[in-house]
C-alpha cells in the first residue's frame, strides 16, 4: 500500500480492534469526530498507530481544488503584473486572493493604521 511504510500494520489493527471493542458500539465513522475524542480522551498514546492515521488523514486535502484555485490565481495575478513584483509580494497577493471571503471581512482602516504604526513612513520635507 501507499502509506504501508508509515504504519506498523499490525498494531493499528489492534488499536483499531480495541477502540471499536471500548467504544461500545458508538464508533465514530468521521475521523474529525474520532480525532476529538483521541484529543478529549488522550487516546493517542494508547493507540498511536490509529492516531497517527488519523492526524494523516486530517492533513491530506480530499480534493486538488485548492491547490488548482491557487495556481489559477497566480497566473492571473502574475500575467497582470508580470514581473514588477518580486516572489514575495506576488505570493502574499495570491494568498490574499485565494482567501478573498476572509479578506473582504477584513477591516482595511485598521490595517492601515496598525501598517502606519509599524512602518514610520512618514516623509520629511524640508520648507525653505
Amino acid at each position: 500500500s501507499v502509506y504501508g511504510d508509515l504504519f506498523d500494520m499490525e498494531q493499528l489493527a489492534r488499536d483499531l480492534t480495541f477502540y471499536r471493542a471500548a467504544s461500545d458500539g458508538d464508533f465514530a465513522a468521521n475521523p474529525l469526530l474520532l480525532h476529538k475524542d483521541f484529543v478529549n480522551y488522550r487516546l493517542g498514546e494508547q493507540l498511536p498507530e490509529l492516531d497517527r492515521l488519523l492526524r494523516l488523514s486530517l492533513t491530506i486535502p480530499l480534493t486538488s481544488v485548492s491547490c488548482e484555485r491557487s495556481f489559477s490565481v497566480l497566473r492571473l495575478v502574475k500575467s497582470r503584473l508580470r514581473t514588477k513584483m518580486g516572489n514575495k509580494r506576488l505570493s502574499n497577493l495570491a494568498l490574499i486572493s485565494v482567501n478573498r471571503d476572509i479578506a473582504s471581512r477584513l477591516d482595511l482602516s485598521k490595517l492601515v493604521d496598525r501598517f502606519v504604526s509599524i512602518k514610520s513612513r512618514q516623509a520629511e520635507f524640508i520648507y525653505r
